[in-house]
């Protein structure tokens, strides 16, 4: 899968787990992931969005994880041939990004929550 639309509006809060969002930065410009699907020389591109997805930071790795985050088919971005072919409608993501480093600081430090 393919990122679109970045970056994306991050958040981490101060609260048990450390509950990390991602968010779209527009209504116009949701959080965008394109997939290429290729069968028999074939090749469909298929692209799924969502407004937001939750997960945790963590510390160990310096990495934020998301489980089991739907994304919604984008019916006008997409190949007509993933909904009438391969009858696709959604899909469901879990991701871990890192290491998480701040590159607004020289060196470009690993950020920890505290």
């Amino acid at each position: 899968m393919r990122h679109s639309n970045l970056p994306y509006d991050a958040t981490i809060k101060a609260a048990k787990g450390d509950p990390v969002t991602l968010s779209e930065t527009s209504k116009s410009k949701p959080m965008g992931f394109t997939a290429t699907i290729t069968e028999d020389s074939v090749e469909v591109s298929c692209v799924f969005t969502a407004a937001s997805f939750s997960g945790h930071a963590s510390n160990e790795g310096n990495v934020v994880g998301f489980s089991k985050q739907e994304l919604a088919l984008d019916n006008d971005l997409s190949s007509p041939l993933c909904t009438s072919a391969a009858h696709i409608t959604s899909a469901t993501v879990t991701a871990t990004y890192g290491p998480i480093v701040d590159s607004s600081l020289k060196h470009s430090p690993k950020v920890f929550i505290s």
